[in-house]
């Protein structure tokens, strides 16, 4: 009786881990289309399109909208199947993008699974709202492609490529040459020397920021007829449409503060972001420059979502799954290769 080589078995393996994914992909997308209201999702997603979105700052978000009209017009179907099929192709390219991060991190098919199982998991209680847009689902797959890519070691036009796709989808990927800013800092600070090889990526970085800024004014401008939100939501609260984002840090930890006094089940979402804050602040004492930068940067990230966003409007928690499943895998493979290192170094 013959055994399979490993040649023979890796064309197999590489099957069923591609059929994992789209099964995984797809009950993904079930149980997300299953909480969340479809329609007013889609319409809203529409409007961008049609110059008339609920709020200004999401005239900027175009990609999806983009998307959603291609498939439109090219399957012949209407708003709601082409935003049903731009968010499934999102959650499919995010779980495949996670599935080859954890191929090269050896992992096996089981744990694999396991891991995609806890993102389908996550999302679930952060969607479970009348709103999902397009632009979430794209926005939890650029993230994902970004922080796999910098701790693959993909190079800065890589990573720029995917900053230039983020950018038409979502302001929040302006995080992406803040990393960069973060990550030059971080060197010279392990240096402790300032040089030029520091500052040529800090001046690059800026005038990027100032570049995208420029743009997502420019798509606001425009191509806004006028935000419609008004009209629709009369008792939304005018200082969270503020266009100029203010600061409301304080009211949002307040509201935090209140709900869990109230042993409300919402009141549980500011215990999982301390955690996630002190995940953070762990990562961020890493001797590992990718890690470090990594970790200040997304804190930097969940300062800005409690500053400008709504603190319960918990669709805007999804990009950080990214991050909790696959940065403490990168962190703990680091770990058991440096233990071996230092064993082997003594042994010898």
């Amino acid at each position: 009786m013959t055994q399979a080589s490993p040649q023979s078995e890796a064309p197999r393996r590489s099957v069923l881990r591609a059929l994992c994914v789209f099964g995984l992909a797809v009950l993904h997308w079930q149980i997300l289309m299953r909480v969340v209201s479809l329609v007013p999702s889609a319409l809203a997603s529409q409007g961008v399109l049609d110059g008339l979105p609920h709020w200004r700052i999401y005239q900027s978000r175009v990609l999806g909208p983009l998307l959603m009209g291609s498939i439109e017009r090219w399957g012949s179907t209407t708003y709601l199947p082409a935003y049903l099929s731009g968010v499934l192709l999102a959650l499919l390219g995010t779980h495949a993008l996670l599935w080859l991060f954890y191929a090269r991190q050896r992992l096996s098919l089981g744990r694999s699974a396991a891991l995609s199982l806890a993102l389908i998991a996550a999302s679930v209680p952060l969607v479970r709202s009348e709103w999902f847009y397009i632009w979430d689902a794209l926005s939890l797959l650029f993230v994902t492609a970004f922080v796999v890519g910098v701790l693959s070691g993909f190079r800065h036009g890589v990573l720029a490529l995917i900053f230039a796709a983020a950018l038409l989808n979502h302001e929040l990927s302006l995080f992406m040459p803040v990393w960069l800013i973060v990550e030059r800092l971080c060197d010279a600070w392990r240096e402790r020397r300032f040089r030029l090889q520091h500052a040529l990526p800090l001046g690059a970085a800026l005038l990027v920021i100032w570049a995208a800024r420029s743009v997502i004014e420019w798509l606001r401008s425009t191509f806004l007829v006028r935000e419609v939100g008004p009209e629709i939501f009369r008792d939304y609260d005018a200082r969270f449409a503020d266009p100029s984002l203010q600061w409301h840090l304080a009211p949002n930890l307040a509201e935090l503060g209140r709900a869990l006094a109230a042993l409300q089940p919402r009141g549980l979402l500011g215990p999982a972001l301390l955690v996630f804050c002190g995940l953070l602040v762990h990562h961020a004492r890493s001797s590992d420059l990718r890690l470090r930068a990594l970790a200040l940067t997304f804190l930097l990230l969940l300062a800005a979502t409690l500053g400008v966003g709504l603190v319960f409007e918990t669709r805007v928690y999804l990009v950080f799954l990214p991050y909790v499943l696959s940065v403490p895998l990168a962190a703990a493979q680091r770990d058991r290769f440096m233990a071996r290192t230092k064993s082997l170094a003594e042994w010898t």
